[in-house]
């Protein structure tokens, strides 16, 4: 199994357990002191943590140059959206009915 099909199945069986549930936009996945970004497809929004925006990715003593450099993280999270992963949640039924496909789940009618 290649590493974007098992990523979609991860994505799927996570996915399978929110199922009919309320999205939660109060929920961080990633805690305030964690030096990374993320972004999520089944809700499309991006995540940057506090400490993301902590030397020396972002400095009031840096000229606004390097801060705008430091955190190009922003742009390189928003092209998730658009790789392979992000490419099968193009449309929610696709998303569901792969789901499905790689789960052997019927669908529901």
């Amino acid at each position: 199994m290649i590493y974007s099909q098992l990523s979609a199945l991860i994505i799927c069986q996570i996915s399978r357990r929110k199922y009919g549930t309320l999205v939660d936009r109060n929920a961080w996945n990633l805690s305030a002191d964690t030096v990374n970004a993320m972004y999520s497809p089944l809700t499309n929004t991006i995540m940057f943590p506090a400490a993301i925006l902590q030397a020396l990715y972002y400095d009031l003593e840096q000229t606004a140059s390097q801060n705008y450099g430091g955190i190009g993280v922003v742009a390189h999270e928003i092209t998730h959206a658009f790789d392979n992963n992000g490419a099968l949640f193009d449309e929610l039924p696709k998303l569901w009915s792969r789901c499905l496909t790689v789960l052997n789940m019927p669908a529901a009618r």
